[in-house]
């Protein structure tokens, strides 16, 4: 499943926005991880810290009440060349991310 120009933007721009609120400046607050949450039954995807404090909700059409059973296997294809864009762009080399820093993809448990 390919995802709408509209949709693409809207992920990279509120994760981009998520990486701004920790961007390294002073006594900011550190994080180790990122944690993704695609939801079928609401069409989110959910962005959540290391301590599972929420950072952002994003509305996915595509995903909106997705019936498949595949859908973290298309969250990750479609999650894949974002994350990708913003690495290269140096968004998240200017985030106070402790290295080695992991982005995830977590079920409705929060599981990998």
């Amino acid at each position: 499943m390919k995802l709408s120009s509209q949709s693409n933007t809207r992920i990279q721009d509120s994760l981009r926005s998520v990486l701004e609120r920790f961007s390294a400046r002073g006594d900011q607050q550190v994080i180790t991880d990122i944690h993704l949450q695609p939801k079928a039954d609401s069409g989110e995807l959910l962005v959540w810290d290391d301590d599972d404090h929420e950072l952002a909700r994003i509305f996915v059409e595509e995903w909106n009440e997705y019936e498949g059973d595949d859908l973290y296997e298309l969250a990750e294809e479609a999650l894949r060349p974002i994350l990708k864009q913003l690495k290269e762009k140096g968004c998240l080399d200017k985030a106070c991310l402790m290295k080695p820093y992991s982005v995830t993809l977590v079920d409705e448990d929060r599981e990998t």
